[in-house]
């Protein structure tokens, strides 16, 4: 994971909205010591009071901004985050 300091600041310029922000925090609070999770998009809806639909389109955004890296599990639902 990048440096707490140097990730906190890229998210404050990012001008992200709430969905994006909200599914970064479920993240962070869901990663192990290598900075990874595994968690549905579902699981993060429920968890953020955010429709699942939006949940996805705060993954890709925060993807598109290098602040998180997704892997899918082709059997499952639930992805691999990299924070």
């Amino acid at each position: 994971m990048q440096g707490y300091f140097e990730f906190d600041e890229r998210v404050r310029r990012s001008g992200l909205g709430k969905a994006p922000k909200a599914v970064l925090l479920y993240l962070l609070k869901r990663a192990n010591d290598s900075a990874a999770c595994w968690v549905s998009q579902a699981a993060i809806a429920a968890a953020t009071s955010f429709s699942v639909r939006s949940v996805g389109s705060a993954v890709r955004e925060v993807r598109e901004l290098g602040l998180v890296s997704t892997c899918c599990n082709d059997l499952t639902s639930t992805l691999h985050y990299t924070l």
